[in-house]
């Protein structure tokens, strides 16, 4: 197991990062009336034919510096997503988790400012507000390059994995391996499970396709529904 602190250069550039996080709910508690399909996609997301054998789709996402309307909220800059609610409100426990990954094609920008990342909202049942781990793709510690441009990737799947790519959001600026992240976090219900694309606010513009998005059983393959 391994968790450490973020030096003071890293430190400062992800809570400029961490100013932009998901459009999660507010409070700690799972919304019912969701449609019956566990994935969802937010802002600058949409479908995007990549071919006519195999699989012919995938999610584009992008993130970029300007003026940009999400229902009737102005921001600086566009950002988008894709999330994932577990069937009938029932969350997964950390420690049940045994698949997290998804395959992506970078065409635009690569990793900057903890974007692209997953992020992962949790609730022990009783707080007032969401338990949430940050895991960053890119170069280690800073997150910053390191993803391939122009061709498929898979991220590989993080859990199991003995990088420390997991920030430990309720303890500030911590880092962590999967054990690490799993002796702090094992017991805790996740709700909900966003993948992010959102450092356009930095003027690193960036564009990504993704498909394969997995977790544990549950596959998104980048299908229109």
């Amino acid at each position: 197991m391994e968790v450490r602190r973020f030096g003071v250069f890293i430190a400062v550039a992800m809570m400029i990062a961490m100013a932009f996080v998901s459009p999660a709910p507010a409070t700690a508690k799972a919304p019912g009336g969701h449609d019956d399909s566990p994935w969802h996609m937010y802002g600058e997301s949409s479908y995007v034919k990549i071919g006519e054998k195999g699989n012919q789709w995938a999610i584009g996402l992008e993130s970029r510096w300007g003026p940009y309307d999400y229902h009737g909220t102005p921001y600086e800059y566009s950002f988008a997503g894709v999330y994932f609610t577990p069937p009938n409100d029932k969350p997964i426990y950390f420690k049940d988790l045994s698949v997290l990954q998804f395959d992506f094609f970078m065409t635009e920008g690569n990793a900057y400012g903890g974007s692209p990342r997953f992020t992962l909202f949790m609730w022990d049942g009783v707080s007032p507000s969401w338990f949430v781990i940050y895991i960053y793709l890119g170069n280690p510690p800073s997150f910053i390059g390191g993803l391939p441009m122009n061709e498929w990737t898979s991220t590989g799947n993080f859990i199991g994995s003995m990088e420390k790519r997991f920030q430990i959001g309720w303890f500030p600026w911590t880092l962590a391996d999967y054990e690490g992240a799993l002796s702090l976090a094992g017991e805790l219900g996740i709700y909900y499970i966003y993948l992010d694309l959102d450092s356009g606010w930095s003027g690193n513009d960036q564009a990504m396709l993704v498909d394969n998005i997995c977790i544990n059983n549950f596959v998104n393959k980048g299908n229109p529904p």
